[in-house]
């Protein structure tokens, strides 16, 4: 249920999916402005755009879990996998 109302939160206030859109673009620019040989900071700066993408993910995930645990419990067939 609070991953429902997270995700409605995000859809209807715009600042949060702005602020990981913009962060994500910084992000990508610094990695466009390493030279070939920088390869660790490559994997750090990709690990970050990574990180603020998992957490979005996860909401989605904990979305379909508690979907699925309530047909479940209701004695629904649960369609599809959970991701």
């Amino acid at each position: 249920m609070e991953a429902q109302e997270f995700k409605t939160y995000l859809r209807d206030n715009k600042y949060f999916p702005e602020l990981v859109n913009e962060v994500d673009g910084s992000l990508t620019e610094q990695i466009l402005g390493l030279s070939p040989d920088n390869k660790e900071a490559f994997v750090l700066l990709q690990s970050k755009r990574l990180a603020l993408r998992m957490i979005l993910e996860a909401v989605d995930t904990d979305i379909n879990l508690g979907n699925a645990a309530t047909s479940e419990i209701e004695g629904r067939p649960v369609e599809g996998g959970i991701l």
